[in-house]
């Protein structure tokens, strides 16, 4: 387990890489989801939840069971937390998890999650995040901000 760990203020963050072959069946989960409108009516909590985003599709159990995500993150988690507090992790147990397709002006805001840690991944990123709003700023190839 590769974690990097950040006290930017208060808790702790922790980053970790999702093993490509989780990120493959995610991706392949959301490219069968977004060619079936019965799994789309299904599975699209977008319009319930707290962002301006059009589609956020809700990971089913047996999904998860099936790409082991509750193991891996159980297993993180434990990592992070032995880490930190010198604890081990008692129970592990996912309240819901969503798979976001966000585009051009879509964004989640500030809102607050049920439970003791949430998180986000990243699966498709584009190699530019576009042109920024302020014109006398400037992104280079790797996302950082040139003044």
């Amino acid at each position: 387990m590769d974690q990097e760990v950040f006290k930017p203020f208060g808790p702790s963050i922790v980053k970790i890489n999702i093993p490509e072959n989780i990120i493959n069946e995610m991706n392949l989960f959301v490219d069968d989801t977004i060619n079936n409108q019965f799994k789309i009516d299904k599975l699209n909590e977008g319009p319930k939840l707290a962002g301006n985003v059009y589609q956020e599709f809700l990971m089913t159990t047996d999904f998860m069971k099936k790409i082991k995500w509750a193991e891996f993150l159980a297993a993180e988690c434990d990592s992070w937390i032995w880490k930190e507090k010198n604890i081990k992790l008692k129970k592990f147990e996912i309240i819901k998890s969503w798979i976001v397709r966000q585009f051009k002006n879509e964004y989640n805001p500030i809102h607050y999650h049920t439970g003791d840690i949430s998180g986000v991944g990243y699966l498709k990123v584009p190699k530019t995040m576009g042109e920024t709003s302020q014109k006398n700023k400037q992104i280079n190839q790797n996302g950082k901000l040139i003044l």
